[in-house]
């Protein structure tokens, strides 16, 4: 099956209300709730989040936003539905529109395993060498407890609150 595939960049002001564990919380919540704009077809989403970007040591999170679509669905999204996403991510955020940043894009199944590599992979500490002891043992406080990856809606696995949830 194709995926939509999803990056929702955390706008550079409000970076350090998301270095926490309720932080990591919230972004993931962000992406499912944008995963589910973006493409109302699919199942659920799975949300992946990386605390660094490829450019250097700033901290950068974002959410990588995974979203299986039904065999025979469209690949793209209409241009209106990722405003649309913008327009919630602003909301959400309290921020201007022009400030969010978010890339939609789909994934064929021969670059399936090439993608998850990619979001899967540490970006806890990318940059250990040029690290302090102080700041690593501060982004360990924080992000102690803070699962990098979750699955919503039909994609989460059964929990004692919802036992009949398909996996």
């Amino acid at each position: 099956a194709v995926w939509g595939y999803a990056v929702v960049t955390s706008p550079a002001a409000l970076r350090d209300s998301f270095a926490s564990k309720a932080g990591f919380d919230d972004l993931h919540k962000l992406g499912a709730e944008v995963g589910a704009i973006l493409r109302p077809d699919s199942p659920g989403s799975e949300t992946v989040i990386h605390e660094y970007g490829d450019q250097g040591p700033e901290f950068k999170p974002h959410v990588n936003i995974l979203m299986p679509l039904p065999e025979g669905a469209r690949w793209k999204v209409e241009p209106s539905t990722l405003k649309a996403a913008k327009r919630h991510i602003a909301a959400r955020l309290g921020i201007a529109v022009g400030r969010v940043n978010v890339n939609y894009t789909y994934v064929l199944p021969e670059a399936r395993a090439h993608k998850l590599r990619y979001i899967l992979r540490d970006t806890a500490y990318p940059w250990r060498d040029d690290l302090s002891d102080g700041d690593l043992l501060f982004l360990h406080s924080v992000l102690r407890g803070a699962r990098k990856v979750r699955h919503h809606g039909e994609l989460s696995p059964p929990s004692p609150e919802n036992p009949a949830q398909k996996r």
